[in-house]
């Protein structure tokens, strides 16, 4: 779990934080020692895996469509850490899977 700054423990699976990033939008819940704000894309593959880790071996978290809206958080080595704009879930998705 986030530390977060009060009681309430976020869902992992749908709060964009890891120890080293959060959305900006967290910054009064969870301390993180950078923030970043989201930037909207698209699926652009007919289907993304999204996976745990950036990592092709890694567990798969879920799938995204194509036309499917994503908030990017970081995009970094050719992996986007990103939230699913369908189903909020949080992953990395190859970047070149969007647009």
């Amino acid at each position: 779990m986030a530390r977060t700054m009060d009681a309430n423990p976020l869902d992992p699976r749908t709060s964009p934080y890891r120890p080293d990033l959060a959305a900006t939008a967290l910054r009064h819940v969870v301390a993180a020692p950078r923030y970043a704000d989201p930037r909207p894309m698209e699926v652009v593959a007919d289907l993304a895996p999204v996976l745990a880790e950036p990592d092709p071996g890694a567990g798969l978290v879920t799938q995204a469509l194509f036309g499917e809206s994503v908030a990017v958080y970081e995009d970094r080595d050719g992996w986007s850490w990103v939230q699913l704009g369908t189903d909020d879930y949080i992953g990395y998705l190859r970047s070149s899977d969007l647009g």
